[in-house]
C-alpha cells in the first residue's frame, strides 16, 4: 500500500512538472530556432515564435505599466549606467546569474540527499554542515538571489532601450520565480503527508531543469540584439 502511495505520488508530481515544462518549450520553441541559420526558414520561425510570445505576453500586461515604471526609476537613479562599458551593460546580467546556477544545483542535490535518508550527512562541499541544514538556506538563498537578479535583468535591458516581458526568457523567468515561490511554501505543509514531500522534491528538480532551458533563452536574447 505504501509503494502504491509512493507511485502515485511519484506519478502526479512528475506529471506537473512535465506540463509545465512543455508547455514552457511550447510558448517558446520558436526562439532555438533561430540558431538553425540565414534564410526563409529562419525568417519563418521567427515570425511564428513572435505570434507565441506575444499571445503568452498577453497575460502578462497587468505586469508591464509597473515594471517599466520600475526599471525606468531605476534607470533615471543609476546615472552610472549610462557610463558602463556596452559589455557590462549587454551580459552582465548573465554573467551574474550564472553564479546561483551551481548553488540552486547543489540546493537540489542536498535534497534529493534528505529524501534519501542521508539528512545527516555532510559532502566535501557543505563545509561540514548536514544536508537537512544547508538545503533550505541554499534554497532560500537562490530564490532570492534569482528575485534580485530578474530585477537587475529588467533595468539592464530598459538602459538599452529594449522591451520588456516579450521574450522567451522573461516568460521562463516568471514561471521560475512561481515555482521557487511554490517550493519555499511547500516545506510548511509537509505534514500533510508523503505526497506534498515528493512533490517538492520532484518539482525542485524540475526547476532546474527550467533555470537551464531559461538560460538558453537568455543567451538567444542577448545575441538577438
Amino acid at each position: 500500500m505504501a509503494l502504491l502511495r509512493r507511485r502515485r505520488s511519484w506519478h502526479g508530481a512528475a506529471f506537473i512538472a512535465a506540463v509545465s515544462m512543455a508547455a514552457c518549450c511550447q510558448l517558446s520553441s520558436g526562439r532555438l530556432a533561430g540558431f538553425a541559420g540565414p534564410g526563409r526558414a529562419r525568417s519563418q520561425h521567427r515570425e511564428v515564435s513572435q505570434q507565441k510570445l506575444s499571445r503568452a505576453a498577453g497575460g502578462l500586461e497587468f505586469l508591464r505599466e509597473p515594471l517599466e515604471a520600475y526599471a525606468a526609476a531605476r534607470v533615471a537613479d543609476s546615472p552610472f549606467l549610462a557610463e558602463a562599458p556596452e559589455a557590462a551593460l549587454h551580459w552582465g546580467h548573465a554573467a551574474a546569474m550564472a553564479s546561483v546556477y551551481p548553488q540552486l544545483a547543489f540546493a537540489a542535490f542536498l535534497g534529493w540527499q534528505i529524501r534519501f535518508g542521508k539528512g545527516e550527512d555532510t559532502t566535501p562541499l557543505s563545509l561540514g554542515i548536514a544536508s537537512k541544514t544547508l538545503h533550505p538556506v541554499l534554497s532560500l538563498a537562490a530564490f532570492a538571489f534569482f528575485l534580485i537578479g530578474g530585477q537587475g535583468g529588467l533595468v539592464l535591458l530598459t538602459a538599452q532601450k529594449q522591451t520588456i516581458l516579450e521574450s522567451a526568457h522573461a516568460i521562463t523567468a516568471l514561471l521560475g520565480l512561481g515555482f521557487l515561490a511554490l517550493q519555499a511554501i511547500l516545506p510548511l505543509t509537509f505534514q500533510s503527508g508523503a505526497q506534498v514531500r515528493a512533490a517538492h522534491a520532484y518539482l525542485g528538480s524540475a526547476i532546474v531543469l527550467l533555470m537551464i532551458v531559461h538560460a538558453g533563452f537568455g543567451i538567444s536574447l542577448g545575441l538577438s540584439f
